[in-house]
C-alpha cells in the first residue's frame, strides 16, 4: 500500500520505530532502527532503548508499559511511525492456527456484513449468562497490535507498517484505513536483506515487488 504517494520519504524525517520485533525480526539479524539510521533517518533513541529492554513475543505489544521518557520523545520524532508486526511459521516450523484471544470482529467484518468462520469457539460467563465466543486466528492482528496502531496514528504524522512474515496475513483493516499511509512486506529477510529497508523508504532503490500470493480479506474462507 502507498496511499497518496506517502513513499518515498525524503530521508530527513525523524522516525519512531514501534513493535516488539523491531530489534528482533523473524528470520533476520539487522534491526529496523539500524537500517533506517544507515540510510540517514533520525531514529528515536528512547524507543530503541525501550525495545532492547523488553521481551519479544510476537503479537504481544505493550503500549501501557511505555516509559514516560519514551512517550514524551515521540513529540520530537513524530514525522513517521514505522510499525513492524511479525509472525513465525515456515519450513519445519508450522505457525499456530488459532489463539486464545476472543475475536472482536473489529475490522472489516461487522461493517462489511461478514464474520469469520469460527476456527475455535468457547463460552464465557458474565453474571448469570453464558455467551458463545469465537477466537482469533494467528494471522490476524491481535488486540494489542491494534492498540499499537492506534497509538502510532494518534502521535505521528505518517504511519508505515512492515509485515515480517513468511505467511500472508489478514490485513484488510490496514488496507482500508486511511490513517495508515503505507505497508511493506519484508518476508523473512535473512542475514542481510533488511539492510535495504532504509534505502527503500527514502527512495534510493525501488523494490518493484510483486506478490506471488493472494492476501485474502478473510483467511478462514481459504480452504488451506
Amino acid at each position: 500500500k502507498n496511499r497518496n504517494n506517502a513513499l518515498p520519504l525524503t530521508g530527513k524525517e525523524k522516525v519512531t520505530v514501534l513493535g516488539v520485533s523491531s530489534d528482533s525480526v523473524e528470520g533476520g539479524s539487522t534491526t529496523v532502527a539500524d537500517s533506517l539510521e544507515s540510510a540517514g533517518f533520525s531514529v528515536n533513541p528512547e524507543f530503541k532503548r525501550y525495545y532492547a529492554s523488553v521481551g519479544t513475543e510476537y503479537g504481544s505489544e505493550n503500549v501501557k508499559d511505555f516509559t514516560d521518557t519514551a512517550k514524551s520523545s515521540v513529540s520530537i520524532y513524530d514525522d513517521v511511525a514505522v510499525v513492524i508486526f511479525s509472525r513465525t511459521g515456515g519450513e519445519g516450523n508450522d505457525c499456530a492456527t488459532v489463539t486464545d484471544e476472543v475475536e472482536d470482529n473489529k475490522y472489516g467484518t461487522k461493517d462489511q456484513g461478514w464474520k469469520h468462520n469460527a476456527l475455535k469457539t468457547g463460552t464465557v460467563t458474565e453474571g448469570e449468562e453464558e455467551e458463545t465466543v469465537e477466537y482469533k486466528h494467528y494471522l490476524q492482528l491481535t488486540d494489542s497490535e491494534e492498540e499499537l496502531l492506534e497509538y502510532a496514528k494518534a502521535n505521528c504524522k505518517k504511519v508505515v507498517v512492515l509485515i515480517n512474515s513468511s505467511n500472508v496475513m489478514e490485513l484488510g483493516n490496514i488496507q482500508n484505513d486511511d490513517e495508515i499511509d503505507a505497508v511493506l512486506w519484508t518476508g523473512r529477510p535473512g542475514a542481510d536483506a533488511l539492510k535495504a529497508l532504509g534505502n527503500i523508504l527514502n527512495g534510493k532503490v525501488n523494490p518493484s515487488g510483486k506478490h506471488v500470493d493472494i492476501w485474502p480479506a478473510d483467511l478462514t474462507a481459504d480452504p488451506t
